[in-house]
């Protein structure tokens, strides 16, 4: 069976997933927009402050009252989805590979670890009848999620309850930076203003704080400093925390899905464009833990492949059944110069399309005609250094959503927010 092939989220998960990044988006877009709006009709920083405050207030409210819904529809769709996928990936093993009294006694296995029948079909080779979703409250998210510690509620749940804590702590600290936003744009704007007082330059109060401003939303609303000292605005964190929990939720019930099938091997999908981090685990053979008695050699745990850099944010990679005897495992890579040059040409691609989006940016928040006009001929020449890069290599392709000033999805419906 093919191992390269990423899984498929089926519609409401992912519409799901891009409602609750379109929803942050929305903040992000109506802030700014506001914002600017209250910056043109006040004559002074100190005036506008009260209305910056206000319009803060009422998008942390919005987002506090919109978010945990979507929270929920995304971490259970995506448990869903990661167990139906685990067992049609079983179910193929078995179709290909056996013959049909085989293939019977097998699968009169799995209906006796599973529960339940398998769709009509299944026994004929076509195992594709499985239905993508089950129904809330079933036996891998219960509809009651208890709060103590329980010796006998599934791994299942607990990594639900873990994975749906952590998101909604990314994106209450979201919240949290949002209310510090009118505190931050006094920092940055009242020292252009001063300029104006205490040195001799040729600038009005009303340009210093326009270059002020313009300052502030070519960067966007910036939201958190990583490790790496890189700044992410609140929609691209949004976007990442999202994309990386629901991707942590797949696995886990992928993962759930193999042991209770009696699957004890693992291997990682080749995704097509991995990282550094990510291709020395691609055709290795991975364990949930020590096995004794192993039938193949295997290379590490999960958890040591994960300690070393596997499913790191934004990561689209995801475990695979390996079968011993049975499954053939592509040969193991080590990272090259080739690898090497296009990881840069993609890095390098990512910081083209951030400088459009900046420019975008400067164009849709423009305080006066001069500025307007300044940033569309940024907008052109950002947007001939891309196509001039994403040309220079056939293995490029441009991707019209990342350079859009919010990330938008085309499919994703901007939720509005109200002042």
């Amino acid at each position: 069976m093919p191992t390269n092939q990423e899984p498929t989220q089926s519609r409401p998960t992912a519409d799901a997933v891009a409602a609750l990044v379109a929803l942050h988006i929305a903040a992000e877009s109506h802030l700014l927009d506001t914002i600017t709006e209250i910056l043109r009709r006040s004559g002074s920083l100190a005036s506008a402050l009260p209305g910056i405050r206000r319009v803060i207030r009422q998008v942390v409210q919005q987002l506090t009252a919109r978010t945990p819904a979507l929270v929920d529809e995304v971490i259970d769709g995506e448990l869903l989805d990661g167990a139906a996928t685990a067992e049609r990936e079983v179910l193929a093993y078995i179709v290909q590979l056996t013959d049909g009294g085989a293939q019977k006694a097998i699968e009169g296995r799995i209906r006796r670890v599973l529960g339940r029948e398998l769709p009509a079909g299944a026994s004929r080779g076509t195992p594709g009848g499985i239905p993508p979703r089950k129904p809330p409250g079933s036996a891998l998210v219960p509809a009651g999620r208890p709060r103590d510690f329980d010796f006998g509620v599934p791994t299942s749940v607990r990594a639900e309850a873990a994975i749906r804590e952590s998101l909604v702590s990314d994106l209450q600290d979201v919240r949290r930076r949002i209310t510090r936003l009118d505190n931050d744009i006094y920092k940055v704007l009242a020292p252009q203003a001063a300029r104006v007082q205490v040195l001799d330059v040729e600038l009005t109060p009303a340009q210093a704080q326009a270059i002020a401003w313009r300052d502030f939303t070519s960067n966007g609303i910036t939201g958190f400093t990583d490790k790496s000292g890189r700044e992410w605005s609140l929609s691209a964190y949004t976007e990442m925390a999202v994309r990386t929990s629901a991707a942590r939720a797949f696995n886990a019930a992928h993962l759930e899905r193999m042991h209770a099938i009696g699957v004890r091997y693992f291997t990682v999908s080749d995704v097509g464009s991995p990282c550094p981090l990510c291709l020395p685990w691609q055709g290795a053979v991975l364990t949930d833990g020590p096995v004794v008695a192993a039938e193949m050699h295997v290379d590490a745990t999960i958890a040591e492949a994960r300690a070393r850099g596997l499913f790191h944010p934004n990561c689209r990679h995801y475990l695979t059944a390996v079968f011993p005897g049975i499954t053939t495992l592509p040969p193991r890579q080590e990272w090259t110069p080739a690898h090497e040059a296009r990881y840069r040409a993609v890095q390098k691609q990512r910081r083209l399309e951030l400088a459009v989006r900046k420019a975008k940016r400067q164009q849709e928040n423009a305080l006066d005609g001069d500025m307007t006009a300044e940033a569309k001929a940024k907008v052109r020449a950002a947007q001939k250094r891309l196509r001039d890069h994403v040309n220079s290599r056939d293995d490029l392709a441009r991707n019209s959503r990342r350079e859009q000033p919010h990330l938008r999805d085309a499919y994703a419906q901007i939720p509005i927010f109200t002042s």
